[in-house]
């Protein structure tokens, strides 16, 4: 992210430079740096204020409020996450408004304020419910639970938990089928190709097996042709050799009838 920050001030990208700003806010608090997340994040803010984009300025409150949250500043945290909340009202952002409001009931829960973080987390809940965000609903369930058992209202806290699970079930469900139908069209996908593949050799197979019946059709006409050319020239040579033996045989009968001839 920060060579992506780095490129967008070269090219003077100002789009480009509050997602890197944003990216990188979001990321140092895994590394255990929230003052650095800040410090972009703010920077961030600045960014999409001078470029008057107001989703931009909303969503970088959310974060900054968020994060001040996270560290206990909780009065800097209330200031930014109420103007998130304003800002994304102004622009019906319905994901905007969701996510200021579980964290003004996650801060009002901090403060002790039960009361005022059930009436947060309730109009998030309905505004979850009406964008199907089954991952903030579950979200809200958990902290609607932890505020019931605060105020010892046990079995509501006893039912959100209910709740909560059965919708973590019903994701990991759904993830899970999906999952498996990815498994299952990669499959399907490998499967084709092996046939594919089988359905190439065969026909390379049986090109083969053709080329070779070709080969041994024209070996047999060859040799029948050679046969056949043999036997006429063995025949010829039987007639030459009668034709032969026969003036031999008449010569002979007639040196024969000679001398007879000479003794009488």
């Amino acid at each position: 992210y920060e060579k992506a920050l780095e490129l967008s001030r070269i090219v003077q990208n100002a789009k480009l430079e509050y997602s890197a700003l944003c990216a990188l806010g979001s990321t140092y608090p895994s590394l255990g740096d929230r003052e650095k997340s800040l410090k972009y994040l703010e920077v961030a803010l600045s960014s999409a204020r001078i470029r008057n984009d107001e989703t931009g300025v909303s969503y970088a409150l959310l974060n900054i409020g968020s994060s001040h949250l996270q560290i206990n500043n909780l009065q800097e945290s209330e200031m930014y996450l109420q103007e998130a909340l304003t800002m994304s009202k102004k622009l019906e952002n319905r994901w905007g408004q969701v996510g200021s409001l579980i964290s003004l009931g996650e801060l009002s829960l901090t403060n002790g304020k039960t009361k005022k973080a059930i009436e947060y987390l309730g109009e998030s809940l309905k505004i979850a419910k009406e964008i199907r965000s089954k991952v903030r609903i579950v979200e809200i369930y958990g902290l609607l639970a932890d505020a019931h058992h605060q105020t010892d209202e046990f079995k509501k806290a006893f039912d959100y938990l209910k709740m909560e699970a059965m919708l973590k079930d019903s994701i990991l469900g759904e993830k899970t089928v999906k999952e498996m139908g990815t498994h299952k069209t990669r499959y399907e996908v490998q499967k084709r190709e092996t046939e594919i593949a089988l359905l190439k050799k065969e026909k390379e197979i049986a090109n083969l097996n053709g080329y070779m019946l070709v080969g041994t059709a024209i070996f047999l006409l060859l040799l029948s042709g050679l046969l056949y050319s043999r036997i006429r020239v063995q025949k010829k040579s039987n007639l030459l050799l009668e034709e032969k033996n026969k003036k031999i045989f008449l010569q002979k009968e007639k040196l024969e009838e000679a001398n007879e001839r000479q003794k009488d």
